[in-house]
């Protein structure tokens, strides 16, 4: 049998250590995460449809609430077009239309990484350009308890009142729709 040095003992504890942690740590990286996709459907009782737009220097935040705590789901922007775009990139986010079955039949569609399984409800905030905390602002514009719906999804009417030149205008005809996906993705 060969002597065992101090450099080898040492290689031989590492080499242990990095088993056993590799070991130790699969099971957190085989935990799946189910995506979901987002579907808000925003109107005004006002005439101006374009009171929904930003200012150009907000945005809207879209924030969930589960287990107690509010997790940001996604930024946006509603452009003098009304176009839904993403903040701060700017690209178009997709339209949803003719989903059918109790879902929205038309709005702001996009996915998010965020497991919203067991979200609660979701609120929609005004926030500034250029913000970095992750807290929402106190500028609510919108807010939905999330029931069961069709087709695996959540879904609430949004109420809530947005500014305007005149003051403020409410939502009417708003709603959102949390489609659960099937798909797993493992870190």
């Amino acid at each position: 049998m060969k002597p065992t040095t101090p450099t080898t003992r040492a290689a031989t504890a590492l080499a242990v250590l990095a088993t056993l942690t590799a070991l130790l740590l699969s099971g957190c990286l085989l935990e799946p995460f189910t995506g979901a996709e987002v579907i808000l459907e925003l109107g005004t009782s006002s005439a101006n449809s374009g009171d929904i737009a930003n200012r150009p220097a907000e945005h809207y935040e879209l924030f969930a609430e589960i287990h107690g705590g509010l997790v940001s789901v996604g930024k946006f922007r509603i452009d003098e077009n009304l176009n839904a775009v993403a903040f701060p990139s700017g690209e178009k986010i997709g339209a949803a239309n003719q989903l059918g079955e109790g879902l929205p039949e038309s709005g702001i569609r996009f996915r998010t990484e965020v497991n919203l399984e067991d979200a609660e409800q979701v609120l929609i905030t005004i926030e500034d350009n250029g913000e970095t905390d992750l807290a929402p602002s106190e500028r609510i514009i919108g807010r939905s308890v999330l029931l069961p719906g069709p087709r695996s999804a959540l879904v609430g009417d949004i109420e809530g009142e947005v500014p305007t030149v005149l003051g403020k205008a409410p939502l009417v005809s708003s709603r959102v729709a949390i489609l659960l996906t099937d798909d797993r993705v493992y870190f």
